[in-house]
């Protein structure tokens, strides 16, 4: 259970680091030049690729951020945290969730050439969905869809299969 004692403050990730830390402490630049915080604050169900100390979210994990509103609290708070790093910012209309750039007129710089935030953009969206947090993965998608033509058609297509693939594919046995 890493994740989940990771985000009640109970352990640190592999460097000792807390979500505390990460979400409070830490400048927009040191979370753009650190490539682990991402799989700590936003894990997912799949082993990451390039970290193999990176944590898996277990279907057990997921029902405990799901049901658990301080947990809940939290991955928000961190999606909040992400999303000033991208230039992006939250607000509510009555029970809407809105998400738009800072600057709307001026496209995020991170947007005009592929790098690692749009592999990023990938985990979160999966990632809100894991924990229970589908209306912000959806609000995110929305706020990223005028940029949709100026992202490959893969950056697209992850982006998409984050949002409407299942969460949990059955395997199937022969």
């Amino acid at each position: 259970m890493k994740i989940v004692e990771f985000y009640r403050g109970e352990r640190g990730n592999c460097n000792g680091d807390t979500l505390d830390q990460m979400v409070g402490l830490w400048t927009d630049g040191m979370l753009e030049m650190d490539h682990d915080y991402i799989k700590w604050m936003f894990p997912s169900n799949e082993p990451s690729m390039l970290n193999c100390d990176a944590p898996v979210l277990t279907k057990d994990e997921s029902k405990i951020f799901e049901s658990d509103p301080e947990l809940q609290e939290k991955v928000k708070q961190s999606f909040i945290r992400f999303l000033k790093v991208l230039q992006f910012k939250m607000s509510r209309d009555d029970d809407a969730i809105r998400i738009e750039a800072i600057e709307p007129e001026n496209t995020p710089g991170w947007l005009r050439t592929f790098n690692h935030n749009m592999l990023r953009v990938t985990r979160v969206l999966k990632c809100l969905r894991l924990t229970g947090n589908t209306r912000y993965a959806n609000a995110f998608y929305d706020a990223l869809r005028p940029y949709f033509v100026q992202v490959s058609p893969n950056t697209y297509k992850f982006w998409t299969s984050a949002i409407f693939d299942p969460l949990w594919p059955e395997v199937v046995k022969l």
